[in-house]
């Protein structure tokens, strides 16, 4: 709930119940913070004494902000075509750095401006 006065979406979800040698039960939660600004927010709120966390929370933010723009989108398919003549859209998302779906939102902003020629069912041109 406080999360979320914050103006930070989560979920707790529990993971493990154990029950101890004392007859009392023990409930193990993972808090799950999804979304770019969500991640964005808690990391400027509350932040991590962890090293490590930090550097996770730093990786997710830098490959959303690698290719957030068009011109990165652009930048990737002229890379695919440089490796072989056409590509998948897993292949492009990959190199973008993102999920199958937003990888395909990416191609059709490519395809409506001509970039991008869909062949068949998974299988794309570039006209550059």
């Amino acid at each position: 709930m406080l999360l979320k006065k914050l103006g930070i979406n989560s979920k707790l979800t529990p993971i493990k119940i154990r029950k101890n040698k004392n007859s009392s039960i023990t409930l193990t939660w993972r808090l799950n913070v999804t979304g770019i600004k969500n991640i964005k927010r808690f990391n400027q709120l509350i932040g991590f004494d962890d090293k490590e966390k930090n550097a996770k929370v730093e990786k997710i933010l830098l490959r959303f902000r690698k290719y957030n723009r068009y011109e990165d989108c652009v930048d990737a398919v002229k890379y695919l075509i440089s490796k072989k003549s056409s590509f998948t859209y897993q292949e492009f998302s990959k190199i973008v750095g993102v999920c199958g779906d937003r990888g395909l939102f990416h191609l059709r902003r490519l395809i409506a401006d001509g970039i991008v020629i869909r062949d068949s069912e998974n299988c794309y041109w570039c006209t550059i």
